[in-house]
């Protein structure tokens, strides 16, 4: 679920095989079925626009992830141990 409206996704999503669920608060869901789901977390990311996952699960898994790497590539590397990469 997007915190932005179908209108307003429908412009950032052009390309993307998919539904956009207006709903009354100025939100939307976005329903698709995608089989990259580490490509999928990547592209909704970069819109700069709030989501929460509903399904699946493994969405959330790689959110997570992608999570992990960007928090890691924003580390000052004057500011990392000796152990980090």
């Amino acid at each position: 679920m997007f915190a932005a409206t179908a209108a307003r996704l429908a412009d950032l999503l052009p390309r993307i095989n998919g539904h956009l669920l207006p709903l009354a608060d100025g939100r939307c869901r976005y329903l698709t079925r995608v089989d990259d789901l580490p490509w999928f977390a990547a592209t909704t990311a970069v819109l700069d626009i709030p989501f929460v996952v509903e399904t699946p699960a493994e969405l959330t898994f790689h959110c997570r992830a992608l999570a992990r790497v960007l928090l890691d590539a924003s580390v000052d590397p004057h500011q990392r141990s000796v152990a980090d990469p």
